[in-house]
């Protein structure tokens, strides 16, 4: 799995998830606490169809790596939680389209309105399919038609090359180095994954704060893990210890 489909598995898990009135939801906490210092301001309890595809690309990049790909400055003037905003980041960095210019595919964002509106594109065929957060305050899967007047454009990121692939399916862990054979605590709330490439089945959902263990087995950015019954990969990003 490459990252571009990661990015989407991720996005995918979430399809369901409400907000808890007033714009909270685990999104704005997640840059509020874990990662505070993403943004210019806090931003749980603001509008977050941005924050959402934000935290799905903090997921499997670092902070640093996730600004760079949309070309968002340093946390202390980073306004890319608005969606005008993210959208102008990108244009400066040349990968914004208008509808009509390019075809649209999987992972490419997705903006509507008068720029007030962000989502994804999980996959198109004749028709746009995308996943969004803050859609009717959930994340909801939605389909357009390609000349649909509601769409503004798309932007295409620029997934690095060099990704951090989950292993296939019936494929133990590569690699092995006795310094990660030690407990974790997990971070933020993630996902424990089985391994399928195309496909990444999650497994369980772990809690931040959680304890995990790892014998020193891992693939790329994931080790594996023992978590109480389950065991799986978890993106190193995501652990401390």
């Amino acid at each position: 799995m490459n990252r571009k489909e990661q990015f989407i598995s991720i996005l995918k898990s979430q399809v369901g998830y409400k907000e808890n009135g007033k714009n909270n939801t685990k999104y704005g906490k997640y840059f509020d606490t874990t990662v505070w210092q993403f943004f210019n301001t806090k931003k749980n309890g603001s509008p977050w169809c941005a924050l959402f595809v934000h935290w799905g690309l903090c997921q499997i990049f670092t902070p640093k790596e996730v600004r760079a790909m949309l070309g968002e400055p340093d946390p202390k003037n980073n306004c890319g939680a608005g969606v005008k905003y993210l959208w102008n980041y990108l244009k400066a960095k040349g990968c914004t389209f208008k509808k009509g210019e390019k075809e649209p595919e999987e992972g490419d964002l997705i903006f509507f309105g008068s720029l007030e509106h962000v989502g994804t594109v999980e996959y198109a065929d004749a028709k746009v399919h995308t996943i969004e957060g803050n859609k009717g305050d959930a994340v909801k899967r939605c389909t357009y038609t390609k000349t649909s007047t509601k769409i503004y454009g798309y932007a295409r990121l620029k997934f690095p090359e060099t990704a951090s692939v989950m292993p296939s399916k019936n494929e133990p862990a590569k690699e092995f180095d006795k310094r990660y054979a030690k407990e974790y605590e997990v971070t933020c709330n993630c996902q424990m994954l089985t391994a399928v490439r195309k496909n990444p089945k999650v497994i369980k959902l772990i809690t931040k704060g959680t304890i995990v263990k790892c014998f020193g087995y891992f693939t790329g950015n994931f080790l594996y893990v023992k978590a109480g019954n389950f065991e799986g990969y978890i993106c190193k990003n995501h652990l401390r210890g």
